[in-house]
């Protein structure tokens, strides 16, 4: 899943390249103007499907994806977070009514099977401290303090994922083997994925 894909030269260009390095299939709906939107790319047979999100659905592309011979629903999702802050506002309300209104069809869409939402939902909670500034980018110690801020929130207990820090913005050592003990990825097309 990629989001913040550019409808320009270098989109396609992140596109091909995926291509040619093994994704059997690509999903990258072009937007009617010049927005940004969401790639799903999987090394698996997938078929894309209608997407249940009416409002700007290239930022919220869907798949039946085939994985060890089971089918999974992907929904990809890229919340609007550019532009002049009034139209900003506008675009995301509308986008989030639109996922809100679609989410209750996804068993409709994807009829016996799971299916996995993700993406880039661009949300900071109201109240959240410290307050988030549009004016300038937040600095790491600040973005450190909001993932780890939403993490306590939603997973009270629980480690933080991989590039979480504590609430004094410490790096978290993620619980998961890191990329280097990863078993290597297939590039060539007489190798074949696990």
């Amino acid at each position: 899943m990629l989001t913040e894909v550019s409808p320009t030269r270098g989109g396609d260009a992140l596109v091909t390249a995926l291509a040619d390095r093994g994704y059997a299939t690509i999903i990258a709906p072009q937007p009617p103007d010049r927005d940004y939107r969401t790639v799903i790319a999987c090394r698996t047979p997938a078929q894309q499907v209608h997407s249940p999100v009416l409002v700007t659905p290239h930022r919220a592309p869907a798949a039946r994806v085939t994985v060890g011979g089971h089918d999974i629903g992907v929904v990809g999702l890229y919340v609007p977070s550019h532009g002049p802050k009034a139209h900003r506002n506008v675009a995301k309300r509308a986008f989030q009514d639109a996922v809100t209104k679609a989410l209750p069809q996804l068993g409709a869409a994807f009829p016996g099977m799971p299916v996995i939402v993700a993406g880039d939902l661009n949300v900071i909670e109201r109240g959240h401290q410290p307050p988030h500034s549009d004016a300038s980018p937040r600095s790491p110690p600040d973005r450190a303090r909001t993932t780890s801020h939403a993490h306590d929130h939603l997973s009270p207990g629980r480690r933080p994922a991989l590039g979480s820090f504590s609430a004094d913005a410490k790096e978290v050592p993620h619980p998961c083997p890191q990329p280097d003990l990863l078993p290597p990825t297939f590039d060539s097309p007489e190798e074949t994925t696990p």
